[in-house]
């Protein structure tokens, strides 16, 4: 089955640079690129660059040379870092689909490998004449207001989700089980309801959930891909409480690693838990999606199916729809 993920990354940073020349190299993934602003993240969340700390920055450059250097990724320490990026950024959202790419992989060329300020005027017009992009159309398309809005459109909140009221929304969602953080049933109901209440009236909640008798196993699970060996860490798990603790663990042909890159402390928590909580919290409607099956591939498929009855599995994937109405 072919994977698939959402990179957001900023031409500035170089941690994105040279995640996408390590993700570029798997092959086996499909990547959906998804353009941000790196500094407005930074200015919404309060946090301090690391540009703009001179022990951070030293530190930061020498981590990126040591990556890249590790992993054979031709890279440059741009003299001109930080700059603004925002011009080439809004670019990305208005080139046509089919150049997206090569757009994509110029601009991050030019900056994090042959040391250009793609934040200079004369410099940018050249990259446009390197992919045949006409100058006056990209200048008018990239201050049009949609597309100034478009790369404002993520809005990062910190808060109690509990707690925290937004604008109402048509879709609420909480995937990769992080959910599972609330413990106990009075906080997980909390937590359902304050999502109810930031809903519109036909609004959804969608949450993802796996199970099965190996999810109460203490395991590990190997999965080999070209240059690294993703282990799935099942570290410990307590019956009583159901609470577990995992870890994701990379493994690399050198040997080297990279041990507990990903930390999870969750509740596992049943479907019919969950169903009746949601129901406890004013959702009029509940429904189950379970990850369909290729018995001639003997694999997972791609599609899931609503369904009120599954097979006792080793292991399996689900979708939560709640509905408010």
């Amino acid at each position: 089955m072919t994977k698939s993920i959402d990179f957001y990354f900023d031409f500035i940073s170089p941690y994105s640079y040279l995640a996408y020349k390590k993700i570029d190299k798997l092959g086996e993934v499909n990547i959906n690129y998804k353009p941000i602003l790196l500094g407005g993240l930074h200015k919404l969340g309060g946090i301090t660059a690391p540009a703009f700390n001179e022990r951070k920055m030293k530190n930061m450059k020498n981590d990126c040379e040591l990556v890249a250097k590790k992993n054979n990724i031709q890279f440059k320490w741009n003299t001109k870092f930080p700059i603004n990026s925002l011009y080439l950024m809004r670019g990305y959202l208005i080139v046509k689909n089919d150049l997206k790419k090569k757009y994509f992989e110029v601009c991050f060329d030019a900056y994090w490998k042959d040391n250009i300020d793609i934040a200079n005027e004369k410099n940018i017009d050249f990259i446009l004449e390197k992919l045949r992009l006409n100058k006056k159309e990209f200048y008018n398309d990239i201050n049009k207001t949609e597309t100034k809005d478009e790369l404002k459109r993520i809005k990062l909140m910190k808060g109690d989700s509990k707690l925290m009221q937004t604008p109402k929304v048509d879709c609420v969602s909480a995937f990769n089980f992080s959910y599972w953080v609330f413990k106990n049933r009075i906080d997980l109901i909390k937590y359902f309801k304050n999502s109810h209440k930031c809903l519109k009236k036909d609004g959804i909640l969608i949450l993802d959930a796996f199970g099965g008798y190996e999810a109460h196993q203490e395991l590990e699970e190997r999965t080999k891909y070209k240059d690294f060996t993703y282990v799935w860490d099942q570290h410990a798990f307590n019956p009583i409480t159901n609470d577990l603790k995992c870890f994701i663990h990379f493994e690399f042909k050198d040997k080297s690693s990279i041990n507990k890159a990903f930390i999870y402390d969750w509740r596992l928590w049943s479907l019919p838990e969950i169903k009746e909580c949601l129901l406890e919290s004013g959702f009029k409607q509940v429904d189950i999606y379970m990850q369909g099956w290729d018995d001639e591939k003997d694999e997972e498929t791609d599609d899931f199916y609503k369904t009120k009855t599954c097979d006792a599995d080793p292991g399996w994937l689900a979708y939560i729809i709640a509905t408010k109405q």
